[in-house]
């Protein structure tokens, strides 16, 4: 039903790629569940502010002129593990070129190829894979975050300029 990706024609010759490219999935998954984790967080506290408690036991009131906090503040930095995911990524191509100075020195046969970008392709390629799938994953958690700010906002407590924040962050 699925296709494995051939990863062989994406990395040096001989390069052990798959457990590379699955530490790079796990982390995109980590770094989603960390920012999932932080908006939560971050938009429960923004929530709570726009209630009062006016005495022990009492349920909680909501105040007269509340407006949710901001969404830009509300997200915050809970993207910032994917950026982190994304610098990872491309610092794995420094093991990619010097894994051609290594031992037999392939650096020599990649420079005689006929195609000249075939070193840069395969240095580069699972990297920047591993970069467009955390940006991705960033844009679809931008989305998933403001559906989820709608959500926990209680009528009426929507900023304004929600709608412009949205597409500020998203853009």
């Amino acid at each position: 039903m699925f296709r494995r990706l051939d990863l062989s024609r994406l990395l040096p010759p001989g390069y052990e790629g798959e457990k590379e490219w699955n530490t790079a999935l796990w982390g995109v998954a980590v770094a989603a569940f960390l920012a999932l984790v932080g908006f939560l967080a971050r938009a429960g506290d923004a929530r709570s502010d726009l209630f009062y408690i006016p005495y022990e036991g009492a349920e909680r009131i909501l105040y007269a002129d509340a407006v949710m906090a901001d969404f830009s503040w509300v997200v915050g930095g809970s993207l910032l593990w994917l950026r982190v995911e994304q610098l990872y990524a491309l610092l794995l191509t420094v093991p990619h070129y010097r894994y051609f100075y290594k031992g037999s020195k392939s650096i020599y046969l990649m420079q005689r190829l006929p195609s000249r970008w075939e070193l840069h392709k395969r240095c580069l390629a699972l990297p920047l894979l591993a970069v467009i799938l955390a940006s991705a994953v960033a844009l679809l958690l931008k989305c998933l975050f403001f559906v989820l700010y709608l959500l926990f906002t209680p009528e009426g407590c929507l900023p304004p300029d929600a709608m412009q924040q949205f597409w500020r962050i998203l853009l």
